[in-house]
């Protein structure tokens, strides 16, 4: 049974007050008591220590175990300090039969019986797993990192893609334009010069209605003149 019988603190700050409790001892000091036995407070004159032996005594027989404070108490405030009732448990007799048989068990299944872990081996075991960790998220981040700047490598190739056929459709489109406007323009001086002409002919016949056109030129330039008119 793993329970203590021993001093649990309370009060408030320069005023201890202590409860004799009896308590697992895998609890803290202020934790849940299995039974209040008595109580202890070091600030009074006299009879510091209240106490109810026969709670103890119980306690003590189902095999609690009391503290070194408690029992230095109890013999300073005159209380008898029960001694633990020894029980002898009886062994098992094995028979003969049974352990001629083990030998011939392990022989045949050659296993060692199971051993508990110490602590050391727990530690040692926890620090491994520790590592392994460790390195498993390590190697997850790696691999996150690496996927990321894939990721970003495919989205600048593709950024870039996309510029350049831009950059292409941009350049078409400005040489198509400069086609249509230097067709335009030829097509414009075309005009121009059609136009020109025109005029000419029509001065040429509005001088000859007259009677103003000067004798001066050359036969083949006369011929052309008329073969136009």
């Amino acid at each position: 049974m793993a329970v203590r019988i021993r001093l649990s603190r309370f009060g408030r700050i320069h005023r201890p007050l202590f409860r004799v409790v009896a308590i697992d001892k895998r609890c803290h000091r202020e934790g849940m008591a299995n039974e209040i036995i008595g109580s202890y407070d070091p600030l009074k004159p006299d009879k510091n220590l209240e106490l109810d032996a026969g709670k103890v005594a119980g306690w003590v027989n189902r095999g609690a175990v009391i503290s070194g404070g408690v029992r230095s108490l109890m013999k300073k405030f005159g209380y008898a300090v029960p001694a633990p009732i020894k029980t002898v448990e009886a062994k098992p007799v094995a028979k003969k039969a049974d352990k001629a048989k083990k030998p011939a068990a392990k022989a045949k299944t050659g296993k060692l019986p199971w051993v508990a872990p110490t602590r050391r081996s727990l530690r040692k075991h926890a620090a491994v797993l520790k590592v392994d960790r460790k390195a498993k998220t390590a190697a997850d981040a790696a691999a996150r990192a690496a996927a990321k700047a894939a990721a970003q490598r495919q989205r600048e190739a593709a950024a870039a893609a996309l510029a350049a056929k831009k950059a292409q459709e941009q350049e078409k489109k400005k040489q198509e334009r400069a086609r249509e406007e230097a067709e335009k323009d030829e097509a414009k001086k075309k005009q121009v010069e059609q136009e020109n002409k025109v005029a000419d002919r029509k001065k040429v016949r509005q001088q000859l209605q007259v009677g103003d056109l000067h004798f001066t030129l050359a036969d083949h330039q006369w011929r052309t003149l008329f073969i136009g008119l």
